[in-house]
């Protein structure tokens, strides 16, 4: 028998977001945010762990997770289709990490077993790729350009940001490299920034 690496859940009536990760237990939910590198209270209620889980999970694929969520997505048959029905979990095994952090979800049905890509999560993806394909370049020198990005997104949002997604880097690979923070930033932020901008903004 195949082991088992991620949890299968029961096919909920509803498939949003929310509704899918209540059929996770409470233990479970808090693995997964750890698993996100977002620490919750484990006082907090089930509902508001939910609420505040889901958020992070689409903001993740809109920032650090985009693209290898976008690479699964378009190997899709059907990118507008949010449910695959299974035989087995077999044919979905090497996608278990994103699983495990509330990307996608197996459930179990009557039948056999689905493999779940929540609405909100295609929509984040795609979102993240519009502010990419729309973004403008500066019409400002080199000189001047990190006073513009500072002007229109502050000092401390930006140290914020790209500290955040540092440290989510290193603790979901060990390591992190500028030039994926670049990416990550220029893809969710209109004003883009250099790689001597980034290092410099969190060496702050």
């Amino acid at each position: 028998m195949t082991e088992q690496t991620f949890t299968i859940i029961k096919k909920p009536q509803e498939m949003g977001l929310e509704d899918l990760l209540t059929r996770y237990k409470k233990s479970q939910l808090l693995e997964m945010g750890e698993s996100l590198a977002v620490t919750f209270p484990k006082s907090w209620k089930k509902g508001k762990l939910i609420e505040s889980l889901a958020d992070k999970i689409v903001e993740q694929a809109q920032t650090i997770y985009n693209e290898v969520l976008e690479q699964v997505i378009d190997t899709l048959p059907d990118k507008e289709q949010t449910m695959y029905y299974l035989e087995t979990v077999d044919s979905i095994k090497n996608l278990a990490p994103l699983i495990k952090k509330g990307f996608f979800f197996a459930a179990e049905t009557n039948d056999g077993y689905v493999f779940i890509i929540p609405e909100e999560v295609i929509e984040a993806v795609d979102s993240a790729k519009g502010v990419e394909d729309s973004a403008e370049p500066a019409e400002s020198s080199a000189d001047d350009s990190n006073d513009e990005v500072v002007e229109n997104v502050s000092t401390h949002q930006a140290v914020k940001s790209l500290t955040k997604w540092k440290n989510q880097l290193l603790s979901i690979y060990g390591t992190y490299s500028t030039s994926h923070l670049q990416s990550i930033w220029n893809r969710y932020y209109s004003e883009e920034l250099s790689l001597e901008e980034i290092d410099e903004l969190v060496s702050k």
